[in-house]
């Protein structure tokens, strides 16, 4: 039995998720999109390897969440790259950012750099919630819960503060050496290409990272 073809698929067309895209089976419904139905197919992929990248891009995002006092259903760095929570965030909207942001910032930071999103882009990511044309990309969700936190009466200078705050909440973490070594961890793990169950998640990272480690002084909402 032959396996599923392999596509790259763009979420909302914007800033870093134009750039990046994501890989999943053709036969596969990732639902990406607000519709939720898959994006569109940039390319089709003839043989797919694992990139570190990808390994530390979910990895950032599961040990940000279990810092967060969230449990981890599975994560995986296999096409369609993921991780799946057990149980609702319960984290404030700036944490929730800061989850989101974690992987691409994790990725830039394993190059030695640091990255926020350019004024430009945030204004694209927040102007496509307005108008309801945003995808499920990490940084479509970011804006969302910006939005959310604030209200759309607030206005998007509003919108943006709480974006930013919480870019730069995760890149604030992000130097801590527990976190790095966490996130090294999980992605060394999920280098093996199988789909990694939320304990084996939760006992790697616990080993650098106590679970809701990362939790900010504010109160949840």
């Amino acid at each position: 039995m032959s396996k599923p073809k392999l596509v790259q698929r763009a979420c909302c067309g914007t800033g870093l998720s134009r750039r990046r895209g994501y890989v999943a089976p053709s036969n596969v419904d990732v639902s990406f999109d607000i519709a939720g139905v898959n994006g569109p197919i940039i390319s089709e992929i003839e043989d797919h390897q694992i990139e570190r990248t990808t390994c530390i891009h979910e990895a950032a995002h599961a040990v940000f969440a279990h810092g967060s006092s969230i449990k981890i259903e599975s994560a995986s760095a296999a096409p369609p790259a993921r991780v799946i929570y057990a149980m609702p965030c319960t984290s404030s909207p700036v944490e929730r950012i800061a989850i989101l942001w974690a992987a691409p910032a994790a990725e830039a930071a394993a190059l030695n750099r640091r990255i926020t999103l350019s004024l430009l882009d945030e204004s694209d990511y927040l102007s496509r919630v307005c108008a309801f044309e945003f995808g499920g990309c990490d940084e479509c969700k970011m804006a969302l819960t910006a939005w959310t936190a604030t209200g759309l009466s607030a206005g998007i200078d509003a919108a943006r503060a709480v974006f930013r705050e919480g870019q730069l909440l995760a890149l604030k973490l992000l130097d801590r050496c527990d976190v790095r070594a966490a996130i090294n961890a999980l992605a060394d793990k999920l280098a093996e290409g199988a789909i990694v169950d939320g304990a084996t998640c939760h006992e790697l990272i616990e080993r650098h990272l106590p679970f809701g480690s990362l939790r900010q002084s504010q109160e949840p909402s």
